[in-house]
């Protein structure tokens, strides 16, 4: 009875190491396309790139003119309810807002889901008085490709908290 129950922790051991060991696959052998990085044995998307093969600039799908509502779920908006981005194409991954709630231009940051969109965004603005913590997503619900932020700020000494959307005119 000792006997098998000896054998049963390097067994029970061995099969926990298989196990944990099993999912992570290496990249030494994966060879990725343009605009691509293995991880885990899988190839994708660098940030601001998305596509099938990873060929598309993501931030060309940003630049225009966009109408905004605020939902504001603590203080109030203090933005314009028109805004407009840019790309200067000098980055794949930045785009730069036009008059983020009346702060003037902001760049902004295009990360690369998992499944090789470029729909994540995120920014930090710190302009004197305003401080706020931009982070959001891209949305094709429309056909138009709108964009949803939600904000936290500081503008002086008033918190807030909004969600924006803005909507691609």
């Amino acid at each position: 009875m000792m006997t098998k129950n000896l054998l049963v922790i390097p067994i029970t051991f061995l099969m926990l190491m298989l196990t944990n060991c099993g999912d992570r696959r290496s990249c030494d052998d994966v060879i990725c396309g343009n605009n691509q990085s293995c991880i885990n044995g899988n190839c994708y998307c660098l940030d601001g790139y998305e596509g099938p093969e990873c060929q598309t600039i993501a931030a060309q799908k940003y630049v225009g003119n966009y109408t905004v509502v605020a939902n504001c779920f603590q203080g109030s908006y203090i933005g314009s309810p028109f805004d407009f981005i840019l790309w200067d194409g000098a980055y794949p991954n930045r785009i730069t807002f036009g008059n983020f709630m009346n702060q003037g231009s902001v760049d902004a940051f295009i990360y690369t889901s998992p499944s090789n969109e470029g729909n994540i965004i995120e920014f930090a603005v710190n302009r004197g008085s305003f401080q706020a913590n931009v982070s959001g997503q891209y949305l094709n619900n429309t056909g138009a490709g709108d964009i949803l932020l939600n904000v936290q700020y500081y503008f002086g000494s008033q918190y807030g908290e909004c969600q924006l959307t803005y909507y691609k005119q």
